[in-house]
């Protein structure tokens, strides 16, 4: 809400791209309303540059509990969309649970010109939070604005 006038705001853990593009950038203009002349941001999202090129269709990994996180991903390079198929796995066997989830990935420039249009000055953009630059080799866009 515009009445909250904050300091700072946090957009962390690739809490960008769960909406369509229209409700992105509203979702972007309500936050740019709550900051105060001057407030600041933390965007940190996934870098679609770096999953087009290091795509990979399926991911297992097991959690310190013994459950198997299996993903099966497509990417929709018209779209920009990873659409993801999400199972948690237990030791015999059975998929605990199984959920479908989509996340439209930006590149560098995009969200960067979605904050200018919006009303933000870009301060800085890295590929990780301890300063790694942009590049198609890094998984994260760290963006840090101004409102003006």
């Amino acid at each position: 809400p515009q009445e909250i006038q904050a300091d700072h705001a946090l957009c962390t853990f690739n809490s960008i791209g769960f909406l369509s593009d229209s409700d992105q950038i509203k979702a972007f203009k309500s936050l740019h309303g709550a900051l105060k002349d001057g407030g600041k941001i933390i965007i940190d999202c996934m870098n679609q540059l770096f999953i087009a090129r290091h795509f990979m269709p399926v991911t297992e990994s097991i959690r310190p509990d013994g459950i198997t996180c299996y993903k099966k991903n497509t990417f929709d390079t018209y779209s920009s969309i990873l659409h993801s198929i999400l199972e948690l796995i237990d030791n015999n066997g059975n998929i605990i649970t199984k959920k479908n989830f989509n996340q439209r990935l930006y590149t560098p420039l995009e969200i960067k010109k979605i904050l200018e249009y919006l009303g933000f000055k870009i301060l800085n953009m890295w590929g990780s939070f301890d300063g790694t630059e942009l590049s198609l080799d890094v998984p994260q866009i760290i963006v840090t604005a101004q409102k003006i």
